[in-house]
């Protein structure tokens, strides 16, 4: 989740959690090994992969840090890669709580994300299919929800 901004006065009503700083996101995957990893486009340079973000969505920049998912070749290869990253709770000081996502592939195939948002309190589940077209480029449209 990105921090989003309506104006700078209401900068102070803002709760975020990305990659800039810790905030106990929690992933979990059926694969052995760490496939996840947050790091900086700087340091993903060094990748083989042809195709990869030069700058960050919420930073803008390439000294921002996203999230890697690195799925190990058992998993591709079982055609079962499901992974999940679990936030921690996050208060809105607002009637309203806006959520955004950004999502970059480099490989021939995409995959689908969807996003599950249980509100506090509550026994439902809001469940939505997300950013599941993409660009050449291997970015994808941004989902928000309110």
């Amino acid at each position: 989740m990105f921090p989003y901004h309506l104006s700078p006065e209401d900068e102070s009503q803002t709760t975020s959690c990305d990659f800039e700083s810790p905030c106990s996101w929690t992933f979990s995957n059926h694969s052995i090994r760490n496939d996840w990893r947050v790091m900086s486009p700087q340091q993903h340079r060094s990748s083989t992969q042809a195709m990869k973000p030069v700058s960050d969505h919420s930073e803008g920049s390439s000294d921002g840090h996203f999230l890697l998912l690195s799925p190990s070749s058992s998993s591709r290869a079982s055609r079962k890669c499901e992974y999940y990253i679990t936030s921690p709770v996050v208060y809105s000081s607002g009637p309203l709580c806006h959520l955004q996502l950004a999502r970059f592939e480099s490989g021939l195939t995409a995959g689908n994300l969807s996003v599950l948002v249980k509100p506090v309190n509550s026994a439902s589940v809001i469940s939505t299919s997300a950013l599941s077209g993409r660009a050449q480029d291997g970015t994808s449209t941004l989902l928000s929800m309110e």
